[in-house]
């Protein structure tokens, strides 16, 4: 109970300097309370260049939530990153509060050498901060506690650790295959070879080999590659398929693909068939079935239509030339009764019946002809100009965008259909 309000106590109270512009470097260091030999290496913070205000607050609220809850190596881990990416010193008073309640906890006197490093680099950075007497009093009740005032140089402790940590959300670090831990964290591990593994949901996992220096830290900043959606699309066989306008591959019966998560847009396209598009959202690693059936566009239904007309006038034609033919043949015949001997006025007029049927047919076949080949025509022409056109260019993040920018008829098509 009295280590739950002191916790409390000393949280409250970080809360009010931890954050707070970092003062001007003090005119000469104060002095150290530990040899300078027996200290582990002090707590470096980034080059200016590189600090992060962002990345520090977030690390310092995780660190805040994990120090109230008890979870001070976890707490350690997110100051350490707070001052890192800050360079304030208020970080470094609530690590010497961490290290300071660990040992309390474990009697561990690696906790209290850490515990007093830290608020001495803390009174170095702020000789005057308003924690400054907090951390007097505290170093004076653990120096005479510390093994350091005791042993030689020789006899200091040494820290070996690694530091690690991933932007990712619900990353964790396992250490020569031991249970995970969650990020960021900075275990203590022995000297030498370690394999280290970081996963995270939804990511690809990360694993290196790092050699760690007896004495050093080690630190880790991994960058996870995300998963990538997977797309399983049946139907549509013979379909190009085109993911945000790229053209991706050929649709079989089946097919699976990765798509890079986020906002996409499909499409699939095919000659004859109405374009299929959808928008959608994709997860890291998600797994998304879809069965795409297309409809056959009205142009297509119209060249089979005009293709079937045309063919029929062109089969019509065929028929009536024969019968004109036909009524050639018979009124030559009479003709050439004609010639050779007299005719009864009945055969004259059936003579001239065939010849004016012969004229009549002769009109109907070349009309029924060239209309069923130019129907046909019109029909073949619109069946081959019945191909969607894709736009690859797309507008940014303009959804609105990206629907206009579809699989539409050509112009040829959208000719040929006003004509006919």
């Amino acid at each position: 109970m009295t280590l739950a309000l002191s916790l409390s106590r000393s949280l409250a109270a970080s809360l009010v300097v931890a954050l707070a512009p970092a003062p001007a470097p003090a005119p000469a260091p104060a002095p150290s309370s530990t040899p300078a030999g027996d200290a582990p290496a002090q707590l470096e913070a980034r080059p200016q260049q590189d600090l992060n205000e962002a990345r520090a607050r977030e690390a310092w609220q995780a660190g805040v939530k994990a120090y109230g809850e008890g979870r001070l190596e976890q707490a350690i881990a997110h100051f350490e990153e707070t001052y890192r990416y800050s360079a304030r010193p208020g970080p470094l008073f609530s690590l010497g509060q961490a290290h300071r309640h660990r040992f309390e906890e474990t009697g561990d006197a690696r906790q209290r050498h850490l515990a007093i490093v830290r608020f001495e680099q803390y009174l170095e950075a702020e000789p005057e901060g308003k924690r400054a007497l907090e951390a007097e009093r505290h170093l004076a009740e653990l120096l005479p506690l510390s093994a350091l005032e005791l042993e030689g140089p020789g006899e200091a402790p040494i820290f070996t650790r690694l530091s690690v940590s991933s932007e990712a959300a619900g990353a964790s670090l396992a250490i020569d295959d031991l249970d995970p831990i969650p990020l960021p964290a900075a275990p203590d591990v022995a000297p030498g070879e370690h394999r280290v593994v970081v996963r995270a949901p939804g990511y690809h996992p990360w694993s290196r080999s790092v050699e760690v220096p007896e004495g050093s830290t080690i630190t880790l900043e991994v960058p996870l590659q995300q998963l990538d959606a997977r797309l399983t699309i049946t139907g549509s066989p013979g379909a190009s398929l085109y993911i945000d306008g790229q053209l991706q591959t050929r649709l079989s019966s089946r097919t699976s693909v990765h798509v890079p998560p986020g906002a996409r847009q499909l499409g699939v396209a095919r000659s004859g068939r109405a374009l299929y598009i959808r928008e959608l959202e994709l997860a890291r690693g998600e797994q998304l079935a879809l069965d795409v059936q297309l409809e056959v566009t009205a142009q297509r239904k119209i060249s089979f239509a005009a293709m079937g007309v045309g063919g029929g006038g062109m089969i019509a034609a065929s028929v009536l030339l024969g019968l004109t033919l036909d009524a050639q043949r018979r009124a030559l015949a009479i003709e050439d009764e004609r010639m050779a001997a007299f005719v009864s006025a009945a055969q004259d007029d059936e003579m001239t019946h065939l010849v004016a049927r012969r004229d009549a047919l002769r009109s109907a076949t070349i009309a029924s002809g060239v209309t069923g080949l130019v129907v046909l025509a019109a029909g073949v022409i619109l069946y081959l100009t019945d191909q969607p056109a894709v736009h690859s260019r797309l507008h940014g993040d303009d959804r609105a965008a990206r629907r206009t920018l579809s699989l539409r008829p050509g112009r040829a098509g959208a000719l040929l259909r006003a004509e006919f």
